[in-house]
């Protein structure tokens, strides 16, 4: 019990004071690096999920079909609340070199940020946590003068033959 309130309690000081970084969360941390909770918190708040495929198909959680942005995007342009939405990248999508996870990140913004959401957060799962690929409302970082107005977007060097989750790194989009 008192392990979950101290957790609930670095969580929010987070959440309310100090800016994440993106990179990947451990579902189970060390002691020193927060968990995935922080970025599932982020999720609790979204106006809307959707999780997104390699074949560039969105899934809305409506029985087992999947949609093109052009066949949602009339969906998505009336929704009310738009203050956030969480796209999930699936494992199709997340198992790919960085230069694609950019492309798509950088095409799945513009298109939510054209529908009118205010805040896009892209995620990807991985077995043992989740990556936070990108977060329109991450303030710049050093070294991203002229990124003005483009998503902060994490890279991460691809480590042959392994799964494991990479340390946390900054980068940003082109």
């Amino acid at each position: 019990m008192k392990l979950a309130l101290l957790a609930l309690i670095v969580i929010s000081s987070n959440l309310c004071g100090e800016e994440l970084e993106l990179g990947f969360y451990p579902a189970i941390p060390d002691d020193q690096s927060l968990s995935s909770d922080v970025i599932f918190e982020i999720e609790r708040n979204a106006d809307r999920t959707l999780r997104y495929n390699r074949e560039k198909k969105f899934d809305l959680g409506l029985a087992p079909r999947e949609f093109t942005f052009l066949e949602i995007k009339s969906f998505l342009e009336a929704e009310r609340h738009k203050n956030l939405i969480v796209v999930w990248f699936d494992k199709t999508v997340m198992w790919n070199e960085q230069e694609f996870i950019r492309e798509r990140t950088d095409e799945v913004v513009r298109q939510m940020r054209g529908v009118g959401y205010t805040r896009v957060v892209i995620l990807g799962g991985h077995s043992a946590g989740v990556y936070y690929v990108a977060d329109t409302n991450l303030t710049t970082k050093m070294g991203e003068q002229d990124g003005a107005g483009q998503p902060a977007t994490r890279t991460e060097s691809k480590s042959e033959g392994s799964d494991k989750p990479q340390p946390k790194s900054e980068g940003r989009t082109r």
